[in-house]
């Protein structure tokens, strides 16, 4: 590689980071001086080919070095040759640490990894990143905290030094939690040993202007209030904080679940299920109540004391470049706006995954039947509980919405200057748009099915950039297949429930036993082998104390959209102008269609989770 090529890579490293905020972990100011303090050779190629591996995607011909007809190599020969020499550097580490260029370099390559599938190698090489770094002391960098504010050049200088580390720490602790996400298992960090500020914006380190943070510790509601106190209006930093909501709630959900069947035969333990479901979990359930309150509360808090330039109002992003002296600001201002309404989407969607997966689990919701509303009036607690789930239902359903509204008014080509996590939230957004349509039963909504497709092709552009996993696309175009025999087995169901009833004494069954009989008829087909035929991975997904399955990589999924869909070149977006303010502006129905709406969205939130799991794990 020649100098002319190192240079360009260089350059569209930080042209891309500009938007793309997590990755911004060197100071470009001073990264000449960085690069010629860097003695070893392997330190060297390991670090400029995980860094050239990502920003390579960027590479046109208009930014290739003039003159310059070499061949040029590869991403992936870029990332093959940042593993090769990231694990010479590391063998090389017998008794000292190692320097912080090779985390940034592992950090790097996790990245890229991890963007491809949360797989054996990815998992692995973002724990041993964690390890360097609690080697490195990053997670202690703050732990005394500043007595006074730097004034000095050399307290200054010391304390850029230190976010270049922050930088490194925050990024991890990133992926960190989008792996575990995915792989619904624990974090490799301890967030109560988590003694590190959040990062402060780029115009303040690059100009070593000193800004003020803090720690991202104590409850839901300490968080949000030390980082407004901080004056610390950092996109990343308040991105980080939704994602610490986000995790919570995914961890709250983890634990109502976990424990319970362990020792059960499924499914011809359905009714001690049911019966521990409909009574001593509803007791233990109780504890739950009120951290999920308190992270609703600290959820719409947040959202309620962003920073002014932070928040997104629905205007048009642009992610252009500009002219002048800081010729990315539009596009920083545009990313920062984006990553917080997408990071809000994706905390909306776990926080609220708990109400919807509520009455499931504790038995409170009957499958659709033939039986009047009036037989139903002995369950004191109906109207309260059918209220509370409501909630769940309209917010999860509105995250959706939430992300329609942003990619209406973003350019196509976007997703080259964001952060391809945010690819899984598109992907989530979709899926429910597939799934309101089922089951409000609008198959002839021409909007409904625009709004999917929007979405689908921003997913498609996430995958065709960044080669996120294709099997995302796979199991969104077989949902509608699912969801049909779905259906399908719930009439069946309901007609075969009903016959029994009425050869039980010649009457239907009422009260509690009606109640009783539901719950078991919903835990068998949560657990029921028949129901599931195209996905093994969510087959007993909630049913599963351990790691749910994520199924055989090989199954194949049928499509039922054409796979080489053009996307519309230029700039400007081009969707249907009725997907404009108007197109979101009708509240979802009140009262909710039926019984099969409730029974089916409680069904399909667990098979969104596991669908997203599925498709970046197989």
């Amino acid at each position: 590689m020649s100098i002319q090529q190192a240079q360009s890579g260089i350059d569209l490293f930080f042209e891309m980071v500009a938007g793309l905020k997590s990755l911004s972990i060197f100071h470009q100011p001073s990264f000449p001086d960085k690069i010629r303090g860097i003695q070893d050779r392997n330190h060297l190629i390991a670090l400029f080919a995980a860094m050239f591996s990502l920003s390579s995607r960027l590479a046109t011909e208009d930014k290739l070095p003039p003159g310059d007809n070499s061949e040029s190599i590869s991403h992936q020969e870029l990332h093959s040759l940042s593993l090769q020499y990231i694990n010479s550097s590391l063998e090389a580490c017998t008794s000292n640490a190692p320097p912080l260029c090779i985390l940034q370099a592992i950090t790097l390559a996790g990245f890229y990894k991890l963007v491809n599938g949360v797989y054996g190698p990815a998992w692995r090489l973002v724990g041993t990143g964690v390890r360097i770094a609690y080697e490195l002391r990053l997670h202690l960098i703050d732990c005394k905290g500043y007595e006074k504010v730097p004034t000095r050049d050399s307290e200054l200088m010391m304390w850029s030094s230190d976010e270049e580390r922050r930088r490194c720490w925050w990024a991890l602790w990133e992926m960190d939690i989008f792996a575990s996400t995915i792989q619904r298992a624990p974090t490799a960090i301890d967030w109560s040993a988590n003694e590190t500020f959040l990062p402060v914006a780029d115009e303040y380190w690059f100009t070593n202007t000193y800004q003020a943070s803090c720690l991202l510790l104590g409850s839901p509601e300490e968080r949000w209030k030390r980082l407004k106190h901080s004056g610390n209006e950092n996109s990343a930093a308040w991105a980080y904080l939704l994602a610490s909501l986000m995790h919570e709630g995914r961890l709250l959900c983890q634990e109502r679940i976990k424990g319970i069947t362990s020792n059960a035969d499924l499914p011809n333990d359905v009714p001690k299920l049911a019966q521990y479901y409909s009574q001593d979990y509803r007791l233990k359930a109780q504890g739950f109540s009120d951290q999920l309150s308190s992270l609703v509360k600290a959820y719409q808090d947040v959202r309620e004391n962003l920073p002014t330039a932070l928040a997104y109002r629905g205007e048009y992003l642009s992610f252009a470049l500009g002219e002048g002296d800081d010729p990315y600001a539009t596009r920083r201002t545009s990313a920062g706006k984006y990553s917080i309404h997408m990071m809000s989407a994706s905390a909306c969607f776990m926080i609220y995954q708990n109400y919807v997966f509520a009455d499931i689990i504790e038995g409170l919701i009957p499958l659709p039947s033939s039986q009047t509303s009036h037989e139903y009036s002995g369950r004191d607690t109906e109207l309260n509980e059918r209220s509370f789930l409501g909630k769940g239902f309209r917010n999860y359903l509105e995250a959706s919405d939430m992300v329609l509204r942003l990619l209406s008014n973003c350019p196509e080509d976007h997703v080259r200057y964001v952060n391809p996590y945010y690819a899984s939230t598109t992907w989530i957004a979709a899926a429910l748009q597939v799934f309101k349509r089922f089951t409000l039963r609008d198959h002839d909504s021409t909007l409904t099915q625009r709004q999917y497709d929007l979405l689908r092709r921003s997913y498609l552009q996430f995958n065709q950039f960044w080669e996120t996993p294709r099997a995302l696309l796979q199991n969104l175009d077989s949902l509608q297949a699912r969801l049909d025999s779905r259906h399908r087995e719930l009439e069946l169901q309901e007609r075969s429930s009903s016959a029994r009833d009425t050869q039980i004494d010649g009457q239907p069954c009422h009260g509690d036993t009606q109640s009783f009989a539901s719950t078991e008829t919903i835990m068998a087909s949560m657990c029921g082998e028949q129901l599931l035929p195209d996905w093994s991975g969510l087959k007993g997904s909630l049913c599963n104390t351990s790691q749910p399955s994520v199924g055989d990589p090989n199954t194949s999924y049928p499509a039922l959209l054409p796979e080489d869909v053009e996307l519309p070149s230029g700039i400007a977006p081009k969707f249907h102008p009725s997907l404009g303010e108007a197109a979101f502006a009708e509240p979802y129905p009140d009262p909710w269609p039926n019984e099969l709406f409730l029974d089916n969205l409680v069904w399909y939130s667990s098979d969104v989770m596991a669908g997203l799991s599925h498709g970046y794990t197989a």
